[in-house]
């Protein structure tokens, strides 16, 4: 919203990359920084979330225990059609951190 309110002020340029460092210094779990800053962007027009540099693919057998064990219950979620428990498990992979991508192959996990 302050991002939007320096815009908003005659395109006070400077005020709203000064918000957007303000973010990037902030407590904010890095998931909604990113997030946050996609939106961001969607006013600059710098195209971040298209910079493969942003994110890593990991491949099951690179992934932390904890990211292990939810990857492997939303992925019987999904083959269960349990939809509800699989978007559940998509925010708790997202608040450690990851991108969560469904494909029909199966989950793609990406690290920001």
């Amino acid at each position: 919203e302050k991002f939007k309110d320096t815009l908003n002020d005659d395109i006070d340029t400077p005020a709203a990359v000064a918000v957007f460092h303000e973010l990037l210094k902030s407590k904010v779990p890095d998931s909604e920084k990113l997030q946050t800053i996609y939106k961001m962007d969607e006013v600059l027009g710098l195209s971040l979330e298209n910079a493969s540099s942003l994110e890593t693919e990991l491949k099951p057998d690179q992934f932390p225990v904890d990211l292990k064990d939810l990857y492997t219950k939303r992925l019987a979620a999904r083959t269960n059609k349990d939809f509800p428990l699989s978007d559940q498990l998509r925010k708790e992979i997202e608040k450690l951190g990851y991108k969560v991508i469904d494909t029909k192959d199966g989950i793609q996990i990406y690290k920001y």
